[in-house]
């Protein structure tokens, strides 16, 4: 897609689409701000040309070109559209806060003598669901709990505007997700948990908001785009043959993705977590943690083959108990706080923070402050790198104390001992000043760490 700037009611997208007059689409923000987010109906698409014509006019700037970003950023940055339409159409009432919710579970009938046990299978291509799951309640628009007997899939799908959670697959296996989208979902758009053999592949998920929840009383809410068999347990739960891969999370609030790692020294095939993208999140793009069902993390686990761009802490956190933790083959574009943020946590005397392979980009050209007028404008000091750190204490995977919050923020005393190992980190297309006029510097330190930092 070009850019197009608010106001406008036209844009230049692919060629030969299957799109029509009266189509749903979503336009994802590619800025820092997480909730510039534009939904719109089609008025008139040219599939011979591409040009796209909207009954309503945009109310953010998205950025884009024609060329992709993939080989000078490592990440293609273009803003993502997406077609909400589809022919099978599943609508929630949206009264009182509850719209639908289609669970796929087992169950034993007991009203049958031996009792009967019945399994669930959802089988879904090219299907729309919209305004279901129930406010403020874990029942999400698609849920598979227990669901353990038979396989399930889902392809081509999309699931939006929804009241709580669009997906929530817990206590299931053998599930297949793939190149479906869930956006528009409040607080999580996919909670995995206590799952085996499920996989998530080619999905986005985008546009999730924070709850209206009042009474909290100094504490947040526990949120992200994804939350891989993190949601329930501060540490995480085991979630065997499970993964995503080449999926996308944008216009998140806290992270795109909280997700286990991987062995140190496992091959890319084995991967958890493999190949995935976030953009635009209030917070960190990903927070990646030792995986709890694999004993051997706790001395050494790794993540590998990420990018995140425009977030407005940094493309990667961690600050989890491990004694060696390693970060290989990632990019990073134009994130305000740093491309990472590395912590390890423990008493040990061995502590060990390395990272590899990395890329980190200065300032994109998706502009903080477009020139079109009333277009919002974000403009920060920017920095590359937050300087690693060995600390004693660790974070809760969603912290829901305030006080906690960053996941950066260091609350505990320092590692000494600890050792950080920088080894082919490149930093490219930095420059004294932003183009709104704020400063850019490749190294920062952790403004919350001890007085002692390890030599990089």
């Amino acid at each position: 897609m070009a850019t197009v700037n608010p106001g406008t009611n036209t844009a230049k997208v692919k060629t030969q689409l299957d799109w029509q007059s009266g189509d749903q689409l979503y336009f994802a923000p590619t800025a820092m701000q997480a909730t510039h987010s534009d939904y719109a109906t089609i008025d008139e698409y040219n599939s011979e040309t591409g040009d796209l014509t909207l009954t309503t006019g945009f109310s953010f700037y998205h950025w884009g070109q024609e060329p992709s970003t993939f080989d000078s950023h490592g990440v293609d940055m273009r803003g993502e559209v997406v077609l909400l339409s589809r022919n099978i159409q599943i609508e929630g009432s949206d009264e009182d806060g509850w719209g639908c919710t289609i669970l796929t579970t087992d169950l034993d009938d007991i009203s049958k003598t031996p009792v009967v046990q019945l399994s669930g299978r959802l089988i879904w291509d090219n299907v729309e669901v919209t305004r279901c799951s129930q406010r403020d309640t874990e029942r999400a628009a698609v849920r598979f709990n227990g669901a353990i007997g038979r396989s399930s899939s889902i392809s081509q799908s999309v699931v939006h505007t929804s009241q709580a959670w669009s997906l929530l697959v817990t206590n299931s296996r053998n599930i297949d997700i793939v190149d479906s989208s869930f956006i528009g979902a409040k607080a999580v758009g996919v909670n995995l948990n206590s799952i085996t053999n499920v996989h998530l592949d080619g999905v986005f998920v985008a546009d999730v908001i924070e709850r209206n929840i009042t009474a909290l009383d100094h504490e947040v809410d526990k949120r992200a785009c994804v939350a891989f068999c993190s949601y329930y347990s501060g540490k995480g739960v085991d979630c065997p043959n499970s993964s995503i891969k080449n999926s996308i999370a944008a216009g998140c609030p806290f992270g795109g993705f909280v997700a286990p790692g991987n062995d140190c020294g496992s091959s890319d095939s084995d991967s958890k977590f493999f190949n995935n993208v976030a953009h635009s999140v209030d917070g960190s793009g990903a927070y990646i943690y030792p995986d709890p069902g694999v004993n051997g993390q706790l001395k050494c686990y790794e993540g590998s083959n990420f990018a995140a761009y425009k977030n407005t802490h940094q493309g990667l956190t961690t600050m989890y108990k491990t004694q060696e933790m390693k970060m290989r083959s990632m990019s990073f574009v134009d994130n305000m706080m740093g491309g990472l943020s590395l912590q390890v946590s423990g008493t040990s005397d061995s502590q060990k923070i390395v990272a590899s392979e990395i890329n980190i980009y200065g300032e994109s050209d998706a502009q903080d402050c477009p020139d079109a007028a009333g277009a919002p404008c974000m403009c920060k000091n920017k920095f590359g790198f937050m300087l690693a750190s060995g600390v004693h204490g660790s974070k809760e995977l969603h912290p829901i104390k305030e006080t906690s919050l960053p996941i950066e923020k260091i609350k505990s005393y320092g590692s000494f001992a600890a050792e950080v190992e920088v080894t082919d980190v490149n930093f490219i297309n930095f420059s004294s000043a932003t183009a709104c006029g704020k400063s850019q510097q490749i190294f920062k330190r952790n403004p919350t760490s001890a007085d002692y930092i390890p030599m990089h």
